[in-house]
């Protein structure tokens, strides 16, 4: 596990593409409702229902979830 996050400019990811990292995460993220999901707690989430329904494991949500908090508030001129 880990507690905090400290990425160096050059190793940033934009935080519409995070989840791409997490390869168990592909059979889901395509299916959400919208578009622009973040995959947090999204209306119409199929990685959130499938988390829900004990199909991936939440501690991988978990660590998906803290990830995003350090990246979204990234823009993009700062990558």
């Amino acid at each position: 596990g880990f507690s905090s996050l400290d990425f160096e400019t050059n190793d940033l990811i934009k935080k519409d593409e995070l989840a791409s990292c997490f390869p168990d995460f592909s059979d889901y993220t395509d299916q959400c409702k919208f578009s622009t999901c973040a995959h947090i707690n999204d209306k119409g989430c199929r990685l959130v229902e499938a988390v829900n329904d004990g199909v991936v494991a939440p501690s991988r949500h978990e660590s998906y979830v803290t990830m995003y908090n350090e990246v979204k508030d990234i823009k993009d001129w700062q990558l």
